[in-house]
């Protein structure tokens, strides 16, 4: 490959690509001659091209709650060589995952060539594996998340392994981040600046982002008492606002039992709540407690990051006394209208 009558603008860049296709299996260092130029000679270009009888890989279907179930799917494929390799094998260990992290549904036979199987619940084991040149095969394993932390949890497989014609081979592992995630969870107030002694709307909202999983069991707690002595909610309690058979209860403690959300489904509903009228002006800021939820038969918490907060500044209702010159217009006034009044009478 050479190349030659390239310029590049000042502090610009442009890059040649060419494709390449290696005859064989192995880990080939590539490194290219010197690149000279009007500016004078750059040095070569160095890297290590590594090929292999085929690829794998492998994805999680969508992120997913704790205590939920989430599809792990697996791609093998051979290279157009002419090539068929046979006994392929692999193992995946869910628990090195996330501890609990375990497949349902398993043994499945035929995955990936006739005689194949995938087995394991926490150790997932591909056994006897063919691929004809050019094949591909795709299976796919369901997953039951244990009660963890939002987050991601990276997940890598062993090598490939197998037979191509005679000699052994293998294939750089599979890997794929699982992403746990959990209830959104948030509130405001429908007037951020109030006068205390009034009431206001304190709104509440949640939403599954899990298109797969449901969560049951949704419950929190407020203190509105610790945010301002003698704040109160009113009106409660009150039924089936998150979900059918939800309860929310209190006056200086909120609090929600037994809420229940679809896949992708959210709630939405407000408290009325009344601050004290000795309230000192200020900015004050409401914190909910996490949100607890059951998810897949599981218990599980949201975590610090899933509590809800608002601000609420609060004002004073003062009435402003007149100073003496302000009494004094105040007295003018009403004497000049008290004497237009007589002459309107006399008149």
């Amino acid at each position: 490959v050479g190349y030659s009558g390239g310029s590049v603008a000042a502090g610009a860049s442009c890059t040649v690509q060419v494709d390449v296709v290696a005859a064989t299996v192995g880990s080939f260092d590539n490194t290219s001659g010197d690149l000279t130029s009007s500016l004078g000679n750059s040095g070569t270009a160095s890297d290590t091209l590594v090929t292999e009888l085929g690829s794998f890989g492998k994805s999680f279907s969508a992120a997913a709650i704790p205590g939920g179930t989430v599809t792990l799917e697996y791609t093998l494929t051979n290279s157009p060589t002419g090539v068929t390799l046979t006994d392929l094998t692999f193992t995946d260990d869910l628990d090195a995952v996330a501890p609990g992290l375990v497949a349902t549904g398993l043994p499945l036979s035929d995955v990936c060539g006739a005689g194949s199987q995938i087995s394991g619940t926490s150790l997932l084991t591909l056994t006897g594996g063919t691929l004809a040149s050019g094949a591909t095969c795709s299976f796919q394993v369901t997953l039951t998340l244990p009660a963890v932390a939002p987050g991601t949890y990276p997940s890598t497989s062993s090598v490939l392994a197998g037979t191509a014609g005679s000699s052994p081979i293998t294939v750089s592992t599979a890997a794929a981040d699982l992403t746990v995630i959990f209830v959104d969870f948030t509130k405001q107030f429908d007037d951020t600046s109030i006068i205390a002694g009034s009431p206001t709307s304190l709104t509440f909202t949640l939403s599954n982002p899990d298109p797969n999983n449901g969560a049951t069991g949704l419950a929190f707690t407020d203190d509105l008492d610790l945010v301002l002595p003698g704040m109160v909610a009113l009106g409660l309690p009150s039924m089936d606002d998150c979900g059918i058979g939800s309860t929310l209860t209190g006056t200086s403690v909120i609090a929600l039992t037994d809420g229940s959300l679809a896949p992708g489904g959210s709630c939405s509903f407000s408290v009325q709540v009344l601050v004290p009228v000795d309230a000192p002006d200020g900015v004050v800021t409401n914190v909910t407690s996490e949100l607890t939820a059951t998810a897949g038969g599981s218990p599980v918490a949201g975590g610090a990051a899933t509590v809800a907060t608002a601000d609420l500044t609060v004002g004073r209702n003062l009435i402003a006394v007149p100073s003496l010159d302000q009494w004094g217009m105040l007295l003018l006034t009403a004497l000049l209208g008290m004497a237009a009044v007589m002459r309107m009478r006399r008149g």
